[in-house]
């Protein structure tokens, strides 16, 4: 990218009311409804977590920048700083932005990301995982980052939206467009996770008790004694 990443910074923030208008309109693959036996478990979980990112998505309308280049400041150790904090509004808690605009360095996108999350937490007490909203704007094309998007949307449940910075010759031009996870990306990942020898899979019987509950014996529970 022709644009230094503190010239974007600037930009986003001296036109932070206008992000979502910024975001170029997504497609979101729709369900297509099939019977439930006729989908792949992999399936189930990317029409499941697709509809998730569509809400996560549709949230960044509300969504208010406060601040850039945010100190957060923890004794005995380096002073960290959040390119962007925020809100969406109605809801409590915090919007965490991270900014890179070049391939090699978003690969500490997350590493910043969750650290300046455990941090706040730690400032804010009780607050829990899912009151912060991680929003990244990087180019999305390491693997590594992909692979830690769908983790955290998938296993860890947080809420997550990755933004791709587009821009011209003109910082004016500035646009964003929507990661979606492809199929190709959630399969790879997915089936990874359902592979045969991940998995065990096993049984457990027993025998009714001489003068206690059988499960054999119908119209009867272990609590009707």
């Amino acid at each position: 990218m022709r644009f230094k990443e503190i010239e974007i910074q600037q930009y986003i923030w001296e036109h932070r009311e206008d992000l979502f208008s910024m975001i170029q309109t997504p497609l979101f693959e729709k369900d297509p409804n099939k019977k439930l036996w006729e989908y792949e478990p992999w399936e189930l979980l990317y029409y499941q977590t697709l509809k998730e990112y569509e809400e996560y998505y549709n949230s960044l309308e509300r969504l208010g920048f406060f601040g850039c280049e945010v100190r957060l400041p923890k004794e005995g150790e380096n002073t960290i700083r959040s390119d962007f904090f925020g809100s969406l509004e109605g809801e409590n808690g915090f919007v965490i932005c991270e900014l890179k605009v070049n391939r090699q360095p978003e690969r500490q996108a997350f590493t910043e990301l969750f650290a300046y999350a455990d941090h706040v937490r730690s400032k804010f007490a009780p607050m829990g995982r899912r009151d912060i909203f991680y929003l990244l704007i990087s180019p999305m094309e390491e693997r590594i980052v992909k692979e830690a998007t769908l983790s955290s949307l998938l296993y860890d449940k947080n809420r997550i939206v990755a933004l791709i910075p587009i821009v011209g010759d003109d910082l004016n031009s500035l646009k964003f467009e929507l990661w979606v996870p492809s199929k190709k990306d959630f399969e790879t990942f997915a089936k990874t996770a359902f592979a045969p020898e991940n998995i065990d899979v096993f049984r457990i019987s027993w025998r009714g008790a001489e003068g206690k509950w059988s499960p054999t014996e119908k119209g009867k529970g272990p609590d009707s004694e």
